[in-house]
């Protein structure tokens, strides 16, 4: 069975944030998941999340000054748990398709060793489908690799394994705009 951190970057979306960590518990048993909540210093009153979070076994981290998605991000990273397997990041306005455990615990078993696995997004809002369609399952050397990474950068839509991550320090840029380059980058070539 896999086990899973699960960081979410938080900031003046509680409603939704509920949503999400609600389509999030309705497939995976609280003893194979760590949610971490990483509110990004909200102005909104989050007291209805920190008890959800409560009461499903999670965590919520507050940090002290807004740092923004990469920054939310690297507070939650300093919370995961080293004894589960992987890292996910979700932002807190998705909702996760039901049966998505169920489809992470079949590519990690199948692909046990791979340190980065890439999921296809389900939504047609999205440019990244578009590029994944491309690119999805059609990589034959490593160049086509790079260029998938360098195309669809965004953390959600991976799995990294948490050694990865810990033992490499891969952190996200704090910055107001694509923080999660550099970390895709990073978690490519440490691979």
């Amino acid at each position: 069975m896999s086990t899973l951190n699960i960081i979410i970057p938080h900031y003046n979306r509680v409603e939704l944030c509920i949503e999400c960590l609600e389509s999030i518990y309705q497939e995976a048993d609280n003893d194979k998941i760590k949610v971490i909540v990483v509110d990004d210093n909200s102005t909104d009153d989050t007291i209805e999340l920190e008890k959800y979070l409560i009461n499903h076994n999670g965590i919520f981290v507050k940090n002290r000054f807004k740092k923004g998605a990469g920054g939310a991000r690297n507070t939650g990273i300093q919370e995961i748990d080293n004894r589960l397997a992987y890292v996910m990041f979700v932002d807190s306005d998705d909702n996760l398709l039901k049966g998505w455990y169920d489809s992470i615990q079949f590519e990690t078993t199948k692909n046990s060793d791979a340190e980065v696995i890439y999921f296809k997004n389900d939504t047609n809002r999205m440019f990244h489908n578009k590029l994944l369609d491309k690119y999805y399952l059609k990589q034959s050397n490593k160049n086509e690799c790079l260029e998938l990474l360098f195309r669809v950068t965004v953390p959600w839509g991976k799995l990294f394994k948490t050694n990865l991550i810990l033992e490499n320090k891969i952190k996200f840029d704090e910055v107001s705009k694509a923080e999660d380059v550099n970390f895709s980058v990073q978690a490519l070539i440490t691979v």
